[in-house]
């Protein structure tokens, strides 16, 4: 279903660790021992992550980059982050007629956690967010279309795998794993960079998968070249830097 803008969104987090006390009596890191010790995974439910930096391209209806932005927040500063994320897309919550929505996001995963964190957190501030998101007529999911809509059937479908398979990078800066203490050592530059590469990758991705549903091929081509320029004639350190990760991928 066309839309007259795309949002493409990325979110790294920092767990809640008071949360984590509150709800469960013990400090974060007992709490991963505990759940390590009984093979159980670490990785905490939605609503014990703290959004800290949130990564977006824009890109217009014929599917060309519009901007690019990198949006870091310390913790102290949740609610701006959220704010700045749910009003941006409640304004393409509307629809251009009876059929289109006005905008559409796009997402990594976001279905099964990026959305779900930026909902759930919303709730703790009482932030108004809006449900239709949730929809896959405005909420492109990259591994869930290639999954066939099956929620539960990703196996293999991670964004480094992904990535490298259309001859990208993937995670060439760092891991997910390594957010946590990347904050903690104040690289927030570094996490920006980290955050935006993925959402450039899964813009891309997105472009292939419009090919799958029938899109010209030239569709990436086109989408590649036009993510590389806007970003080689913006003056954010944080976007070049996340260029030069790009470029050799770029072959121009």
């Amino acid at each position: 279903m066309d839309a007259e803008t795309y949002l493409v969104f990325d979110l790294e987090t920092y767990p809640d660790k008071e949360l984590v006390k509150e709800v469960h009596g013990v400090e974060l890191e007992e709490l991963r021992d505990e759940q390590t010790r009984k093979n159980e995974s670490t990785f905490l439910p939605c609503m014990f992550h703290i959004p800290i930096v949130l990564a977006v391209i824009e890109a217009s209806a014929d599917l060309s980059v519009r901007s690019a932005e990198v949006h870091s927040f310390p913790i102290g500063r949740e609610r701006d982050l959220l704010r700045l994320f749910w009003d941006r897309c409640n304004s393409l919550a509307l629809t251009t007629d009876a059929v289109a929505p006005k905008g559409r996001i796009v997402s990594f995963n976001g279905i099964r956690f990026d959305l779900r964190v930026l909902e759930q957190r919303a709730l703790k501030y009482g932030i108004k967010c809006n449900t239709v998101f949730r929809a896959p007529e405005y909420h492109f999911d990259v591994p869930l279309f290639l999954s066939h809509l099956e929620r539960d059937n990703r196996r293999g479908l991670s964004l480094k795998a992904l990535s490298k398979l259309v001859d990208l990078p993937g995670k060439s800066l760092m891991e997910g794993a390594e957010v946590q203490s990347a904050y903690d050592r104040g690289e927030i530059g570094r996490l920006g960079e980290y955050c935006f590469l993925d959402v450039a990758q899964t813009y891309l991705l997105f472009l292939r998968c419009l090919v799958l549903q029938g899109a010209e091929e030239r569709t990436y081509d086109r989408g590649f070249h036009s993510l590389i320029k806007h970003l080689s004639g913006s003056d954010d350190p944080i976007l070049h830097g996340a260029l030069q990760h790009l470029v050799p991928a770029a072959h121009v």
